[in-house]
Protein backbone atom coordinates (compact mmCIF):
# COMPACT_ATOMS: atom_id res chain seq x y z
CA UNK A 1 0.00 0.00 0.00
CA UNK A 2 1.51 3.41 -1.11
CA UNK A 3 2.00 5.75 1.83
CA UNK A 4 -0.20 9.18 2.30
CA UNK A 5 1.56 12.19 1.34
CA UNK A 6 2.39 14.14 4.38
CA UNK A 7 0.03 17.23 4.95
CA UNK A 8 1.86 20.73 3.79
CA UNK A 9 -0.25 22.62 6.08
CA UNK A 10 0.73 20.37 9.30
CA UNK A 11 4.34 20.57 8.44
CA UNK A 12 3.88 24.29 7.92
CA UNK A 13 2.16 24.41 11.47
CA UNK A 14 4.40 22.32 13.00
CA UNK A 15 7.17 24.54 11.37
CA UNK A 16 5.87 27.44 12.78
CA UNK A 17 4.95 25.99 16.18
CA UNK A 18 9.20 25.11 16.73
CA UNK A 19 10.11 28.47 15.44
CA UNK A 20 7.97 30.23 18.52
CA UNK A 21 9.22 27.44 20.88
CA UNK A 22 12.96 28.59 19.63
CA UNK A 23 12.60 32.19 20.06
CA UNK A 24 10.72 31.57 23.66
CA UNK A 25 13.59 29.11 24.75
CA UNK A 26 16.33 32.24 23.84
CA UNK A 27 14.21 34.80 25.73
CA UNK A 28 13.96 32.15 28.44
CA UNK A 29 17.75 31.55 28.47
CA UNK A 30 18.33 35.62 28.33
CA UNK A 31 16.13 35.83 31.35
CA UNK A 32 18.23 33.33 33.16
CA UNK A 33 21.30 34.70 32.15
CA UNK A 34 20.27 38.12 33.36
CA UNK A 35 18.85 36.98 37.09
CA UNK A 36 22.72 35.22 36.89
CA UNK A 37 24.37 38.92 36.74
CA UNK A 38 22.04 40.22 39.23
CA UNK A 39 22.81 37.36 41.80
CA UNK A 40 26.54 38.54 41.34
CA UNK A 41 25.62 42.19 42.29
CA UNK A 42 23.67 41.20 45.45
CA UNK A 43 26.36 39.25 46.18
CA UNK A 44 28.53 42.25 45.67
CA UNK A 45 26.18 43.83 47.98
CA UNK A 46 26.12 42.11 50.91
CA UNK A 47 30.12 41.36 50.65
CA UNK A 48 30.67 45.24 50.75
CA UNK A 49 28.29 45.52 53.26
CA UNK A 50 29.91 43.06 55.36
CA UNK A 51 33.11 45.13 54.77
CA UNK A 52 31.61 48.56 55.44
CA UNK A 53 28.57 48.28 57.70
CA UNK A 54 28.29 51.54 58.60
CA UNK A 55 27.83 53.24 55.04
CA UNK A 56 24.38 51.72 55.11
CA UNK A 57 22.96 54.59 52.73
CA UNK A 58 25.64 53.85 49.72
CA UNK A 59 24.61 50.39 49.67
CA UNK A 60 21.25 51.22 49.01
CA UNK A 61 22.31 53.04 46.05
CA UNK A 62 22.52 49.57 44.65
CA UNK A 63 18.78 48.57 44.92
CA UNK A 64 17.67 51.18 41.66
CA UNK A 65 20.44 48.78 39.56
CA UNK A 66 18.68 45.67 41.08
CA UNK A 67 15.75 46.97 39.76
CA UNK A 68 16.37 47.59 36.56
CA UNK A 69 18.24 44.66 35.90
CA UNK A 70 15.43 42.41 37.32
CA UNK A 71 12.48 43.89 35.20
CA UNK A 72 13.91 42.88 32.08
CA UNK A 73 14.89 39.83 33.38
CA UNK A 74 11.14 39.33 34.40
CA UNK A 75 9.87 40.54 30.99
CA UNK A 76 11.99 37.98 28.88
CA UNK A 77 10.66 35.38 31.17
CA UNK A 78 7.49 36.33 30.61
CA UNK A 79 7.72 37.20 26.69
CA UNK A 80 9.69 33.38 26.53
CA UNK A 81 7.10 31.67 28.53
CA UNK A 82 4.46 32.83 26.38
CA UNK A 83 6.09 32.16 22.80
CA UNK A 84 6.93 28.53 23.87
CA UNK A 85 3.42 28.18 25.20
CA UNK A 86 1.89 29.10 21.82
CA UNK A 87 4.31 27.50 19.84
CA UNK A 88 3.30 24.35 21.56
CA UNK A 89 -0.10 24.28 21.96
CA UNK A 90 -1.40 26.51 19.51
CA UNK A 91 0.73 25.21 16.48
CA UNK A 92 2.94 22.61 17.15
CA UNK A 93 0.48 19.83 18.99
CA UNK A 94 -2.17 20.73 16.35
CA UNK A 95 -0.13 20.39 13.50
CA UNK A 96 1.18 16.79 14.96
CA UNK A 97 -2.88 15.94 15.35
CA UNK A 98 -3.79 16.92 11.43
CA UNK A 99 -0.46 15.08 10.48
CA UNK A 100 -1.95 11.73 11.92
CA UNK A 101 -5.47 12.32 10.28
CA UNK A 102 -4.05 12.43 7.03
CA UNK A 103 -1.39 9.86 7.60
CA UNK A 104 -2.55 7.51 10.55
CA UNK A 105 1.08 6.19 11.26
CA UNK A 106 1.67 8.96 13.00
CA UNK A 107 -1.40 8.75 15.42
CA UNK A 108 0.84 7.06 18.71
CA UNK A 109 3.59 10.36 18.31
CA UNK A 110 0.69 12.37 18.00
CA UNK A 111 -0.84 11.16 21.62
CA UNK A 112 2.04 10.70 23.16
CA UNK A 113 2.98 13.86 21.90
CA UNK A 114 -0.39 15.45 23.30
CA UNK A 115 -0.25 13.27 26.48
CA UNK A 116 3.30 14.18 27.57
CA UNK A 117 3.61 17.62 26.75
CA UNK A 118 0.20 18.95 27.46
CA UNK A 119 -0.79 17.05 30.82
CA UNK A 120 2.96 16.92 32.47
CA UNK A 121 3.16 20.51 32.31
CA UNK A 122 -0.50 20.74 33.57
CA UNK A 123 0.58 18.47 36.54
CA UNK A 124 4.11 19.99 37.42
CA UNK A 125 2.84 23.45 37.46
CA UNK A 126 0.00 21.80 39.60
CA UNK A 127 2.63 19.55 41.97
CA UNK A 128 4.73 23.45 41.97
CA UNK A 129 1.37 25.24 43.81
CA UNK A 130 1.07 22.52 46.15
CA UNK A 131 4.67 22.71 47.61
CA UNK A 132 3.69 25.09 50.08
CA UNK A 133 0.69 22.75 51.44
CA UNK A 134 1.04 19.21 50.80
CA UNK A 135 4.79 18.52 50.23
CA UNK A 136 4.10 14.66 49.62
CA UNK A 137 1.42 14.97 47.09
CA UNK A 138 3.33 17.74 45.49
CA UNK A 139 5.76 16.00 44.86
CA UNK A 140 3.63 12.28 43.78
CA UNK A 141 1.99 14.84 41.43
CA UNK A 142 5.30 16.44 39.82
CA UNK A 143 7.22 13.24 39.50
CA UNK A 144 3.74 11.81 37.54
CA UNK A 145 4.22 15.20 35.37
CA UNK A 146 8.01 14.14 34.34
CA UNK A 147 7.11 10.62 33.70
CA UNK A 148 5.02 12.34 30.78
CA UNK A 149 6.51 14.87 29.84
CA UNK A 150 9.42 11.79 29.46
CA UNK A 151 6.35 9.67 27.59
CA UNK A 152 6.09 13.03 25.04
CA UNK A 153 10.02 13.14 24.40
CA UNK A 154 9.34 9.80 23.51
CA UNK A 155 6.65 10.75 21.29
CA UNK A 156 9.05 13.05 19.60
CA UNK A 157 11.56 10.19 19.36
CA UNK A 158 9.09 8.26 17.38
CA UNK A 159 7.44 11.41 15.03
CA UNK A 160 11.09 11.81 13.94
CA UNK A 161 11.61 8.48 13.48
CA UNK A 162 8.46 7.91 11.17
CA UNK A 163 9.68 11.41 9.27
CA UNK A 164 12.60 9.86 8.08
CA UNK A 165 11.29 6.93 6.91
CA UNK A 166 8.58 8.80 4.48
CA UNK A 167 10.89 11.58 3.98
CA UNK A 168 14.73 9.95 3.83
CA UNK A 169 16.28 13.05 5.60
CA UNK A 170 18.98 12.29 7.70
CA UNK A 171 18.10 15.35 9.82
CA UNK A 172 14.94 13.86 10.87
CA UNK A 173 16.91 10.75 12.16
CA UNK A 174 19.91 12.47 14.10
CA UNK A 175 16.71 14.92 15.26
CA UNK A 176 15.11 11.57 16.87
CA UNK A 177 18.20 10.44 18.31
CA UNK A 178 19.14 13.39 20.59
CA UNK A 179 15.63 13.43 21.63
CA UNK A 180 16.36 10.34 23.76
CA UNK A 181 19.82 11.62 24.73
CA UNK A 182 18.05 14.97 26.03
CA UNK A 183 16.09 12.87 28.68
CA UNK A 184 19.48 12.98 30.46
CA UNK A 185 20.92 16.03 29.20
CA UNK A 186 17.90 18.51 28.18
CA UNK A 187 20.37 21.26 26.64
CA UNK A 188 20.37 18.81 24.00
CA UNK A 189 16.55 19.32 23.16
CA UNK A 190 17.46 22.57 21.56
CA UNK A 191 19.49 21.11 18.82
CA UNK A 192 17.14 18.51 18.29
CA UNK A 193 14.46 20.81 17.82
CA UNK A 194 16.58 23.20 15.58
CA UNK A 195 17.36 20.19 13.09
CA UNK A 196 13.69 19.21 13.39
CA UNK A 197 12.99 22.38 12.18
CA UNK A 198 15.08 22.66 9.37
CA UNK A 199 14.18 19.18 8.06
CA UNK A 200 10.45 20.59 8.21
CA UNK A 201 11.90 23.00 5.86
CA UNK A 202 12.85 20.96 3.58
CA UNK A 203 10.37 18.67 3.70
CA UNK A 204 7.61 21.70 2.80
CA UNK A 205 9.59 22.85 0.03
CA UNK A 206 9.87 19.49 -2.11
CA UNK A 207 5.99 19.11 -1.34
CA UNK A 208 5.74 22.81 -2.87
CA UNK A 209 7.71 22.18 -5.48
CA UNK A 210 5.99 18.98 -6.38
CA UNK A 211 2.72 20.88 -6.42
CA UNK A 212 4.15 23.78 -8.23
CA UNK A 213 4.96 21.34 -11.20
CA UNK A 214 1.42 19.33 -11.03
CA UNK A 215 -0.07 22.22 -11.01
Amino acid sequence: MATPPLSVRALNKMREGLLYVLVGWLLLGLSLMIMFISVFIAFGMWFDMQVEPHHIDRHFTWLPTLLWVFIPALACAVAGGTLTLVGLYKNFIPGTAELAVNNPNFSTPSTLIKLGYLWGIILILAGSALIPTTYGVSLTISALGIILLILGHIGMTALCLKLNDIEKNTLYLISGILFIVSILAPIIAVISLILLYIALGDSVRKYSEQKALTT
